[in-house]
């Protein structure tokens, strides 16, 4: 349904690569090849070399959109240098926005295919690697279709002989067109004019950044999922007709990502939310359609519940609910949506399709995407552009070290950095054992293992609570007994309330440090405010900065234990 797809952007996906160290390596001469090579797969691959067209109709007002092969100069070639190198790239934690300048048609759409080409190759020369990205008109290919053709690219820049002769397509693409029996084979868009649907995504500034998941932790994951299917009771949302039961591991880390997301958005427990699934149709159709069919055969399908459902229970029921939607997507289901389609046309403005409670898992473990090396031996990184991105979109790669690890790309809203509210300190005190004893009052020496640790930073731990909501509740009550409690509690563990001290020897030079209970006030005391609410703490993607001064001792190190107290609590509300 690629008339569907008019105003979604490109297609942009590609891989990086080391350069080569043996000396015969040159750059000119493998741009050549891979120019020559993407020659001889556009051979095939045609209607990638073609533009868009289009012919308006006025009684009934409509436009039809074809692939125009007539004056159009074909695919486009780029030759592009950055001064980084491949560390610069995969180091960060984010993933640096300038890997969007690593692919040509940035923010492009579809419908731009009047003018642009329908498919731009780009190679970026880094100091010491080549990045090879591809963008794609994706009225024009869906992802099994790009994948495709980069395969075929590779293999064919490969197959070069010493004679330069290249071996054609081993999988050559099907061109024809799928179209519902009975449907008109020239479908329309019933609009008299393109600025009727033309809807230019604008999505804000997003991070990217990659998550890696190993073939082990993967394999624990399917068989816990999968464990608890025994343990789930039939409940309204589940279809007992789904014949099968079997949870994949795509469906176990979709339900994953989509619990994580919504327990980080901390959505009230009746706010909906989905997850949304990409599709290929092409084997669900009967009688199916080859893999080598060039178009788009892709559909997205969604679950929706609630925030509370989907957070109160296992993770294996969310995969549950995912894996019945796949289950039941087939032949009957495909077949219904294109004939509403063909029916009631309509194009996707994907500025409406997506919102930040709800997640989209795109692409798909199947694609050989390692297996493309055009001579480079196997990429170390799968990356993408700008396009299609929004908060939510997950998008899905085989993972590098191979064997059924997963890379997973996650989009999230970019929080420009703002000046953080001042912690303000009410009061400070301190607190010292309930009883003292005899005991409490001895010095205690330290271990080798403790003294291992002097030049190592205080431990930092606490924990963050929603104010009751009750009347009853006082801030000056509930401080009055934290104390209490805390001198309670030192009179057990007193070590906590002394000083650190230390005593110097002459011969031979050494020092003797000690826990020293005489003159030490006790354990710190501190209550302070500061102006935040709970969400302004859980909602960024980063840990807020502010958050480190909910803690006493900052940056202090246990040697200035002789100084300051060996432990502090602080209640910040």
């Amino acid at each position: 349904m690629g008339l569907t797809m008019v105003n979604i952007n490109y297609i942009q996906k590609g891989l990086l690569f080391r350069k080569p160290e043996n000396q015969d390596f040159a750059i000119a001469t493998f741009l050549q090849d891979l120019k020559d090579s993407l020659s001889v797969t556009l051979t095939h691959f045609h209607p990638l070399a073609a533009r868009l067209a289009t012919v308006k109709r006025q009684d009934p007002p409509s436009l039809i959109l074809f692939l125009n092969p007539e004056n159009s100069p074909g695919a486009r070639f780029i030759h592009s240098t950055v001064d980084l190198r491949v560390s610069d790239v995969l180091e960060p934690t984010d993933v640096p926005l300038i890997v969007q300048s690593f692919f040509d048609h940035h923010k492009a759409i579809d419908h731009d295919g009047h003018e642009l080409s329908l498919l731009s190759v780009q190679a970026t020369e880094l100091v010491d690697g080549i990045f090879i990205g591809a963008s794609a008109n994706h009225m024009v290919v869906d992802g099994t279709s790009f994948w495709h053709f980069l395969n075929s690219l590779s293999e064919v820049f490969r197959s070069k002989t010493q004679n330069g002769q290249f071996a054609p397509v081993s999988r050559p693409p099907v061109i024809e067109r799928w179209i519902p029996p009975g449907s008109d084979p020239i479908l329309t868009l019933p609009f008299a004019h393109e600025h009727e649907f033309i809807d230019i995504p604008n999505p804000p500034l997003l991070r990217e950044r990659i998550f890696h998941f190993s073939a082990d932790s993967l394999s624990k994951l399917k068989a816990k999922v999968n464990s608890e299917q025994g343990r789930i009771h039939p409940e309204p949302g589940f279809d007992s007709e789904c014949s099968t039961t079997k949870i994949s591991t795509l469906q176990a880390l979709s339900a994953v990502m989509w619990r994580c997301v919504t327990r980080a958005c901390w959505s009230p427990e009746d706010q909906e939310t989905g997850c949304r699934l990409a599709i290929n149709n092409r084997r669900r159709l009967s009688p199916p359609l080859p893999d080598e069919y060039l178009g788009n055969s892709v559909q997205t399908v969604r679950r929706d519940t609630t925030a509370g459902v989907l957070l109160g229970r296992s993770v294996g029921w969310a995969a549950r609910l995912l894996h019945e939607m796949v289950a039941n997507h087939g032949d009957k289901a495909i077949r219904e949506f294109v004939g509403f389609w063909v029916k009631n046309p309509y194009v996707y403005k994907i500025g409406r399709m997506f919102d930040s409670n709800s997640i989209q898992m795109g692409s798909s473990l199947r694609f050989d995407m390692y297996g493309n090396e055009f001579g480079l031996g196997r990429g170390v990184a799968v990356l993408s552009g700008y396009a299609n991105k929004f908060d939510g979109k997950v998008t899905l790669y085989p993972g590098r070290d191979g064997g059924g690890s997963i890379d997973l790309e996650k989009s999230f809203n970019h929080q420009p950095p703002i000046e953080s509210p001042k912690l303000e300190i009410i009061s400070h005190c301190f607190i010292k054992p309930q009883i003292i004893s005899r005991e409490s009052q001895e010095p205690i020496y330290i271990s080798p293992w403790d003294l291992a640790m002097l030049n190592i930073n205080y431990i930092q731990n606490g924990l963050l609570f929603r104010k009751p909501e009750n009347q009853d509740f006082s801030i000056a009550a509930f401080l009055q007994d934290l104390k209490d409690s805390l001198s309670v509690t030192l009179t057990h563990f007193h070590p906590l309330a002394a000083r650190l001290a230390t005593v110097k020897q002459q011969d031979p030079p050494s020092l003797t440090i000690f826990l020293n209970p005489e003159n030490s006030p006790g354990a710190g005391f501190i209550h302070s405010t500061v102006d935040l609410s709970v969400s302004d703490v859980l909602r960024p993607t980063d840990v807020p900065l502010i958050v480190q001064s909910f803690f006493d001792h900052h940056q202090d190190g246990a040697y200035d234990g002789h100084k300051m107290s060996l432990l502090s609590v602080q209640v910040s509300g």
